[in-house]
Order: structure tokens, then sequence, then C-alpha cells
């Protein structure tokens, strides 16, 4: 049991308990909001397809995610890039200020941000962008082949470059903990888990295998996709790609 103390994990969780006689035992620190959606105002933009439709089982695809770090060295259309990440993050409808999404966000506050590494895939080059959710769109960051840099990023585990594109989740921490202080980086996780759970089973409704990496450097992936790891930071990968 001391050792399990020694854990940070371990204390973040004792200290942002709540609990009957006080809600809050830490002082909630004053954070300022932040805007609820971030734009490349001057990039190239990608229009994604629309009118998405996948007949499956749910049950079915449930039993057969698995995790694949094998991919075919083959094409992956838009349409199916669109199809998951707007099952993922797409934005459902809105209802006074608030973009209601695809997966649940505690005060619908969404402070994830997706970012695509494209290796393979159809009408999309070689690079980064970011995913404007509001306009179901792609915003080109920089064109390149970064396979190389990514994977000695993720601690040379290389099918992390091996599938037709990796999606990067980040978290912008004061879009959620300007309300939930303390307590939102519980909230700003599992926002991570929602979202990659959402694509995984949209990828496998389309026979895309996909893993899911939490071993990585942080800054350095934040460095290749031009985060600061204050404001911003890298928390969960997803690969997809076709299966072997």
């Amino acid at each position: 049991m001391p050792e399990l103390k020694n854990s940070l994990g371990w204390q973040y969780i004792q200290k942002t308990k709540f609990r009957r006689d006080k809600i809050h035992p830490l002082k909630k620190p004053r954070i300022s909001p932040g805007g609820d959606f971030k734009s490349y105002p001057n990039s190239k933009i990608y229009i994604l397809p629309t009118h998405l439709r996948l007949d499956v089982d749910l049950l079915t695809i449930i039993n057969k995610r698995r995790s694949w770090r094998e991919f075919k060295k083959q094409v992956i259309s838009l349409k199916e890039l669109s199809t998951i990440l707007w099952a993922g993050y797409g934005v459902r409808e809105k209802r006074g200020k608030f973009y209601y999404r695809n997966v649940p966000s505690a005060g619908a506050l969404y402070p994830i941000e997706i970012y695509i590494v494209s290796f393979n895939v159809q009408g999309l080059d070689k690079g980064i962008y970011h995913y404007f959710p509001k306009d179901h769109v792609l915003e080109l960051i920089k064109k390149g082949d970064f396979s190389n840099k990514l994977i000695y990023a993720c601690a040379r585990q290389d099918f992390v470059a091996k599938g037709s594109f990796t999606v990067i989740m980040s978290a912008i921490f004061r879009r959620n903990m300007a309300k939930y202080g303390h307590r939102g980086l519980r909230y700003i996780l599992l926002d991570a888990g929602h979202i990659a759970q959402n694509m995984i089973l949209a990828g496998e409704a389309m026979s895309l295998g996909s893993c899911p990496v939490g071993a990585f450097f942080d800054d350095e992936v934040n460095q290749l996709v031009g985060l600061d790891g204050v404001e911003e930071s890298v928390v969960y990968m997803v690969v997809f790609g076709k299966k072997v």
C-alpha cells in the first residue's frame, strides 16, 4: 500500500474526490475558458463527404473488435475517413450555444482536438491535418511524410505509421478546467476514451483495423503537430488501416 500512495496518479484521484462534507476539497483555480473551437483560418480546406451510412449489427461489431498492428498497404477512401471522424466527433445538432456531438462530454465542453497524420488516404496528400467538426472539414497543417518522426516519437512502435492514417487527440485543458477545476482532467481523459471507441467501432463496421496508442513521448508528438504542450497537449492516439 505505501508504494501505491507514492503514485502521482493515486494522489490525484484522492485529492480530486467529491466528498459529502466538502465537494471541492481543493480550492478551484481561476482559469479563463477560451474558445469553443480551434481552427486554422489560413489553411487549405478539404471538404469531407457527408450522407454517411453504416448498415451493421452493433453487437457483431463489438464482438469483432480487436487491436491490429499489421496493415495492408492499401488506400482508404476519404468517405471511410469521414465516417470515422463523424462517428467520433461529428457535430450532431446545435441547441442554444452548445454544439452537441456524437460522444458525451462533461458540460458539453468538448476539450479534445483531433489531428490526422495521413499516409494513404485517397484525395489527401501525406501530411498532418486538423479536423474542424463544426463544418466537418479537414484543415491542412503541413504536407510531408512524417512516418519516421511519428515512429520515433512513439518509442519506435513502427505500426503507428503502417496504417492508412493515425488519429492524434490532444486536449485544450482550459476549455474544461475553467468550469471543473482540478477534477476536470478526469473528464478530459474520459472524453478521449469515448471518442476513440466510437471511431474504432465505426472503423470495424467498415472492416478497418485499428489500435489505440498510449505510449509516446508527449512533447515530441506535440512538436510534430505544432502544440505548445502547455495550453494544449497530446493525450491519445489511434492507428487505422486495412486489415492484413
